[in-house]
């Protein structure tokens, strides 16, 4: 706790008193410090302190935006506050959003229980106004996910690999400048499943249990992350059945796990009996998702410009960048070669 309230409050009086460069300097080395020193005496601290050093430095990277400023920082979190407000006001949730000349975004919106209805019953049970629960509580919340993922990653490849390999996770720039609450809590409940995956201890009726809990919270949550989460578990049966059934690499489809033919079938009936039957707005988006992937795949994956900073590097001289990109670069180039 000591650690957790040291980051924090260093990083939020830099941002008092310096430029947001500066600011953005002095957090990185301070964070870039103290992963240094839990590599270098990672015989000497104990497993459970890792957990909370994880937690302190992604709160730390995330309020170091939000706690600086009064208001909300973002688009989409704009547009989720204004179903949140209309859902607080009446009191009442309406899937179909009753709105004269509505956007189909904000529908999309609307059909999220994790921007709607859950800030609102969280809101009463704190005592807090859902403005503050939408700015402040949800980022604590979101900064549990690394914390989860090193849990599950732990019980298959050790502390140390699983340290470095959060740790990459919370530098990548989507986790930090990722302002959608709705996308915030999916990400939770993605990582609780992911955790499922890697755990060996608990007993399948209770895997089935939290799988179901967890697969439906995800759901109401993000849409795109619960296609894109079946879409993952879809091909990684499919591929574990073929290669079962032609012996491939000695694999044996028998094996006890988490995805099987049952839990995508139930994921998938979990995703299209809400999306369907309740609201019918993400799956009018689906269509949209679909062609933007396959335009994604045949064009930006083979786009030099959808890399940042690496493609300025190939086109311009290393020295001419600023301290930003080269930090950037450099960061990305030594943890993808520590992988």
């Amino acid at each position: 706790s000591l650690t957790v309230f040291l980051i924090i409050l260093t990083i939020f009086t830099f941002n008092k008193l310096f430029s947001d460069k500066l600011t953005f300097i002095i957090s990185t080395l301070t964070v870039s410090s103290i992963v240094l020193l839990v590599i270098i005496f990672r015989r000497e601290i104990p497993s459970t302190y890792i957990p909370i050093v994880i937690y302190a430095i992604s709160l730390s990277l995330l309020v170091e935006k939000e706690f600086t400023f009064r208001y909300l920082i973002g688009s989409d979190v704009h547009s989720e506050y204004f179903v949140l407000e209309n859902t607080a006001s009446h009191l009442f949730w309406d899937p179909n959003l009753l709105i004269p000349n509505v956007e189909i975004y904000l529908l999309n919106y609307n059909a999220m229980l994790s921007i709607t209805i859950f800030p609102v019953i969280l809101a009463g049970f704190l005592n807090l106004h859902e403005f503050t629960v939408l700015k402040y509580i949800y980022l604590i919340v979101y900064a549990l996910v690394p914390v989860i993922l090193y849990q599950g990653f732990r019980k298959k490849f050790g502390k140390y690999v699983s340290f470095i390999a959060v740790f990459y996770f919370i530098a990548f720039p989507r986790f930090i400048g990722l302002e959608s609450r709705r996308q915030m809590l999916g990400m939770l409940f993605l990582a609780f499943l992911t955790y499922l995956i890697f755990d060996k201890k608990l007993k399948m009726k209770h895997k089935i249990v939290l799988y179901i809990l967890f697969g439906a919270s995800l759901v109401l949550s993000h849409y795109s992350l619960a296609y894109i989460y079946l879409f993952i578990i879809s091909f990684t049966w499919f591929f574990r059945y073929l290669f079962s059934k032609h012996n491939f690499l000695h694999f044996n489809l028998k094996s006890k796990g988490m995805i099987g033919l049952y839990s995508v079938l139930l994921f998938f009936t979990l995703t299209f009996s809400w999306y369907t039957y309740v609201s019918l707005a993400p799956l009018k988006s689906f269509g949209n998702t679909i062609s933007t992937a396959i335009q994604s795949l045949t064009s930006d994956f083979f786009s030099t410009g959808s890399r940042g900073a690496i493609e300025t590097t190939i086109k311009l001289d290393f020295w001419s960048l600023n301290i930003v990109q080269k930090c950037d670069f450099l960061i990305n180039k030594f943890f993808l070669s520590l992988l």
